[in-house]
């Protein structure tokens, strides 16, 4: 008997930047793609970056927070076990009010 499949986070949480694999993203690329983003009313979570640009993405957040008073914070459940009660969640972020 095989062991049930997870759900996969990053399939579920879509793709907004996506860089090739042999570049990485420079913080300020990184900042100008998460802003925009956030301008057009999306949510923006690091799993809708390839893992080797996760690192950079925090570090924008991080200076866009600084920015933008009215970027927040929340969780998105990605995936929900209910026998095991095990919840898998992500942090997410987004602009206050709406935008």
């Amino acid at each position: 008997m095989s062991a049930p499949k997870r759900d996969n986070a990053r399939g579920q949480a879509g793709k907004v930047g996506k860089a090739s694999h042999s570049t990485s993203v420079s913080l300020e690329e990184m900042a100008e793609i998460v802003k925009a983003t956030l301008l057009k009313g999306k949510a923006v979570a690091s799993a809708d970056f390839d893992q080797q640009d996760r690192p950079t993405f925090i570090a924008a957040i991080a200076v866009l927070q600084d920015e933008i008073p009215a970027l927040r914070h929340g969780w998105r459940t990605v995936g929900e076990h209910h026998i095991d009660g095990v919840r898998l969640r992500q942090r997410i972020y987004r602009l206050r009010g709406g935008h």
